[in-house]
């Protein structure tokens, strides 16, 4: 590693650790201006917000609505950097107690059955702050993740991921490492909610429309029959709270192509439930609709 790349990860730590030192409350409020005032001045990013939510919702609320909620997604995003420096200087027990966790019977019933578990999941609240309340209940937590083009920034969430016993897995030929966590009984987290292009997805319906998503996990449950358990985190008050789903049980027809595709529609029907439950907490600045079928301008 390169002197440059270490002194720029440095920088990002202590730029984090200086934002944590900022009390909660004001913190909320300069990261919601920050939130106002990125809304404001990036076109393009708000643009890609205000369009998924009108494909989202459609005519289910006006104009006024959807900006209220691409704003606040807006709040949403910016107050993660504050969040995790906030979380730098403090030790797992002090973090989980601004952190409460409901349903870890689903957990534990998942992993009961000795084929590990894996959680479907979204950028959704503080999405990095989730896997601590894993480890912090005795569970082993692996999470794919894609790496960041900026090496520095990369490495920083990379260390920030592991500082509790999480153990990163990078996305690309991730199927061995995924397979070897399952076998040793442990929990791997898959962010199902961002358009996988076209080689590793498959379209499924996501609020009414075609969206291509990851088919990863649908292969996995159906190969190895590891249980499917929806966990995802978001704000609450001055805190936190972990949302674990029961199972998703598997549906098996005759044919291994439409079991994947069936399987993963089931996991965004999950996913969406809980999205039109914090609609203001997801990450609508991802292009979510970007691929579509052939032949098929709207992607229905």
């Amino acid at each position: 590693m390169s002197l440059l790349i270490k002194t720029a990860t440095h920088f990002i730590y202590g730029f984090a650790y200086f934002l944590g030192l900022i009390p909660w409350r004001h913190s909320i409020r300069f990261s919601d201006m920050l939130g106002d005032l990125w809304y404001l001045l990036d076109r393009r990013h708000r643009n890609v917000a205000l369009d998924n939510l009108a494909r989202a919702y459609a005519d289910e609320k006006s104009e006024a609505e959807i900006r209220k909620i691409a704003q606040q997604s807006f709040r949403n995003i910016t107050r993660i950097p504050f969040e995790i420096g906030w979380s730098l200087r403090l030790s797992e027990k002090e973090i989980m107690r601004r952190c409460e966790v409901i349903g870890l019977e689903h957990l534990r019933r998942a992993h009961a059955k000795g084929k590990g578990a894996l959680i479907l999941t979204l950028h959704m609240g503080n999405w990095e702050l989730l896997p601590l309340s894993y480890t912090a209940n005795g569970f082993d937590v692996s999470l794919i993740y894609r790496p960041l083009d900026f090496k520095p920034a990369d490495l920083f969430f990379l260390q920030y991921r592991q500082r509790f016993g999480g153990h990163p897995i990078p996305k690309k030929k991730s199927m061995r490492k995924v397979l070897d966590a399952l076998r040793r009984g442990n929990s791997v987290g898959i962010l199902l909610d961002q358009d996988s292009g076209l080689t590793a997805g498959v379209f499924a319906r996501f609020f009414g429309h075609q969206a291509c998503t990851n088919k990863g996990m649908a292969l996995l449950a159906l190969k190895i029959g590891a249980p499917v358990v929806p966990t995802f985190l978001v704000r609450s008050g001055d805190g936190f709270v972990v949302h674990i789903l029961p199972e998703v049980p598997v549906i098996r027809t005759e044919y291994k192509e439409k079991d994947v595709q069936v399987n993963t529609e089931q996991y965004n029907r999950v996913l969406e439930q809980i999205i039109r439950q914090y609609p203001e907490q997801w990450l609508w600045v991802h292009r979510r609709w970007k691929n579509r079928p052939v032949n098929d301008s709207d992607g229905d």
